[in-house]
């Protein structure tokens, strides 16, 4: 189980997994035991080349039209937060989701990984399925660093 606090998923407070262990334990039938968990993110790190329209989008990955935005971490950031519970992230449908940004002509994952708690990180192929049920993009690994824009002329 996760939280939604401020625009980002965040595990349950011990207050909130306690009241949703009562919940659950109050609807399980007689006889069934029940336990609830809430950890922390899997953490993804991604790394992406942006070829992308001058007109609408500055070397920075910055919207021209929108100042202080940057279209393509917003997509990234949104395909995560979207994801169903438990979900599993499809590089293709990322893809897909930073396509449909304005400005974007092409965009190429050059390296995606994901990890939970120590384990090390594993290469992500063509899909991942969070041990925590949700992840967030690793903040050692921030995508302002990671996305390489190329202008399409």
């Amino acid at each position: 189980m996760a939280n939604y606090v401020g625009g980002v998923i965040t595990p349950l407070t011990v207050p909130q997994l306690l009241a949703f262990d009562a919940y659950v334990n109050d609807l399980a039938p007689a006889g069934i035991s029940t336990a609830t968990i809430s950890r922390t993110a899997d953490l993804l790190k991604l790394y992406l080349k942006v070829y992308y329209d001058p007109l609408q989008i500055k070397a920075n990955g910055e919207s021209l039209s929108q100042p202080g935005v940057f279209p393509v971490q917003v997509a990234i950031t949104n395909y995560l937060t979207t994801l169903e519970f438990g979900g599993v992230l499809v590089l293709t449908k990322l893809i897909d989701a930073i396509q449909a940004v304005d400005g974007v002509v092409n965009p190429i994952i050059t390296s995606a990984s994901a990890r939970f708690g120590a384990i090390p990180y594993s290469p992500i192929v063509e899909s991942y399925l969070a041990d925590a049920g949700y992840m967030v993009i690793d903040s050692a690994f921030p995508l302002s660093t990671t996305i390489t824009y190329v202008a399409s002329v």
